[in-house]
């Protein structure tokens, strides 16, 4: 069974998506299929629909200014 072959058989009993990786086990792509990629259009719509939040970013403390109340315990 050629690769195109292994794919299309994953997406049609699977989830509807697959990533496939290169030759290092790194994800290289994701494949789905067309509902899945209409969905994800849809839901990308959905978001630039939404208005901007403005990111606010809390200064982080040097090392030298943490105390041992400052770790999570």
């Amino acid at each position: 069974m050629d690769t195109f072959a292994k794919i299309k058989k994953i997406l049609e009993h699977g989830s509807g998506k697959a990533i496939v990786l290169d030759h290092e086990t790194n994800p290289a792509f994701v494949v789905m299929n067309w509902k899945e990629y209409e969905k994800m259009l849809h839901a990308i719509d959905v978001l630039r629909g939404l208005p901007e939040q403005k990111i606010h970013h809390v200064p982080r403390p040097s090392p030298d200014q943490l105390t041992l109340n400052d770790l999570p315990l």
